[in-house]
């Protein structure tokens, strides 16, 4: 696999876990990359930036947080089978008998981050939650 393809095959998957987790999760009020972020400006801050919620008081700035990604990414090429991406999760073995193929794999490492909106807590009339 070229750089190129690696690149977008990469992006692509990324934005597919975005858009279905959003989708698994809006019944929690969870947001997976929200839009309207206004940067938190600090490098002490413990949070990205803060959102409005447009059904929740005017007044309360949603805290949205980055969460850190970093994974091996294995790219392989394989004389007469499709080449793909794999994530590598742990350490697996795998082992063959009597086969032999012509293989190209890179490996990489992939370090980004995604910005969320975890779900938030309702406060009661005495405000507390």
């Amino acid at each position: 696999m070229n750089l190129k393809d690696f690149i977008k095959e990469t992006i692509s998957e990324i934005s597919k876990a975005i858009v279905e987790a959003n989708a698994e999760l809006s019944n929690a009020g969870t947001i997976v990359n929200p839009k309207n972020v206004a940067g938190s400006y600090k490098d002490t801050e413990k949070v990205y930036g803060f959102m409005l919620k447009e059904s929740e008081n005017k007044d309360y700035r949603r805290p949205v947080h980055l969460i850190e990604f970093d994974v091996a990414v294995t790219a392989t090429d394989q004389k007469g089978t499709k080449g793909g991406i794999g994530v590598m999760v742990g350490v697996i073995g795998l082992g063959s008998q009597g086969q032999s193929s012509a293989e190209n794999s890179i490996q990489s490492r992939l370090k980004f981050h995604i910005p969320v909106a975890l779900p938030v807590g309702e406060m009661n009339e005495r405000g507390h939650r």
